[in-house]
């Protein structure tokens, strides 16, 4: 049983060395919010600004931040090189539900 556990652990650790991706951290600026925006992004390892990649938005839920789906879902950021996409996880806000009010400029 504990050579299983052994070479299990051993396979997985290999298995997620193989991956090569790029994690940034940006901040984009929001003219209409009059600030910036900080966001994750992760390109797979053939990423190449010549090349056109899809691009998947994560959102994050209430009270969370960019980083939430990074760091909680194990796995997230192997995603973006076993599917060849762009991964963007923006930060909402606390409790922004990601609506984009007329009315009130703290929720755009």
């Amino acid at each position: 049983m504990k050579t299983k556990l052994f070479l299990v652990t051993i396979f997985f650790f290999l298995a997620v060395s193989a991956f090569a991706i790029n994690v940034d951290t940006v901040k984009i600026f929001s003219a209409t919010m009059q600030k910036e925006i900080s966001a994750i992004v992760v390109t797979p390892e053939n990423y190449s600004k010549d090349k056109r990649f899809p691009v998947v938005y994560l959102l994050h839920g209430y009270s969370g931040n960019h980083t939430q789906w990074a760091s909680e879902a194990w796995g997230t950021k192997f995603l973006a090189d076993v599917h060849n996409v762009i991964l963007v996880m923006p930060d909402g806000g606390y409790s922004s539900w990601y609506f984009d009010s007329p009315i009130d400029s703290n929720f755009r």
